[in-house]
């Protein structure tokens, strides 16, 4: 008996495991995953800009360095040199004084390349220093 009971769990486990190759296999591979997901710190002010110009219906939901997720999705305001004033309806304007604290965001509504609802991760802006 124990012996049925042994191959049942060795067969188990080998679907289990034949499902989770299956699903590994039919995934994209990492590096087109992220170069999608990945976007500049320029690039994120631009979208706020176009946002500001263009779609001011659409909102963004961001999480700063070291900090939870926004609660709430924000209106773009005005994009500044280095931050982006924003606009909650329920708590009033915030300055995000530079976006490259910006770690994570998402938009609510489909906009150029971006979908909704999907957090898409902000890559660090790299500061070439004279002198090191």
């Amino acid at each position: 008996m124990t012996g049925v009971a042994r191959a049942t769990k060795e067969t188990i486990i080998a679907a289990a495991g034949t499902i989770f190759l299956a699903t590994i296999r039919g995934r994209p591979p990492m590096e087109s995953t992220l170069t999608k997901t990945l976007v500049p710190v320029h690039e994120l002010r631009q979208l706020l800009s176009s946002l500001a110009d263009q779609r001011p219906d659409i909102s963004v939901r961001f999480r700063l360095l070291g900090e939870m997720w926004m609660v709430h999705f924000l209106k773009t305001v005005k994009v500044t040199t280095h931050g982006a004033i924003l606009y909650d309806d329920r708590t009033g304007l915030i300055s995000v004084s530079d976006l490259s604290f910006v770690m994570q965001f998402e938009i609510d509504r489909r906009f150029q390349r971006f979908q909704p609802f999907y957090h898409y991760e902000v890559s660090p802006m790299l500061v070439a220093r004279n002198g090191s």
